[in-house]
């Protein structure tokens, strides 16, 4: 993941699948990048990954609440808006 953040991608996505070959896709202009996991995650999992992914290129980010499931992790480098 890290290794896309500097391009700022506008989407991350997880697609499971229930027979081990799930998929994150990366996009941008330009950008399309998709690489199969061959193990389970969950989305809480995946999100803290991506975080995880974003904090090490930009910094440390702080987190915006925007309702109960939807929360904004933002610097004055980059913005990323999670919502499962």
């Amino acid at each position: 993941m890290a290794r896309y953040m500097g391009r700022k991608p506008k989407t991350i996505s997880l697609k499971l699948s229930w027979d081990g070959g799930s998929e994150i896709r990366i996009s941008r202009d330009g950008l399309d990048e998709k690489d199969r996991v061959f193990s389970h995650h969950f989305l809480r999992e995946f999100a803290e990954g991506v975080i995880e992914a974003y904090e090490e290129v930009y910094g440390k980010l702080r987190v915006v609440p925007v309702s109960l499931r939807e929360e904004i992790y933002e610097n004055d480098k980059v913005s990323l808006d999670l919502y499962p």
